[in-house]
């Protein structure tokens, strides 16, 4: 796989450093990561 492409990007279309700043903005509020990428980004970018 190409340098910064990874399966979040192939499905949501998001950088992986885009992903690492999600990331610690769940780690921040006390969300949970996994629950945020797959239900929150994944019903919000396919809507678009």
């Amino acid at each position: 796989m190409a340098k910064g492409l990874d399966n979040k990007f192939l499905h949501y279309g998001i950088r992986k450093e885009d992903m690492s700043l999600i990331e610690a903005l769940c780690e921040k509020h006390e969300l949970d990561f996994n629950w945020v990428s797959e239900e929150i980004l994944r019903n919000f970018l396919t809507k678009f």
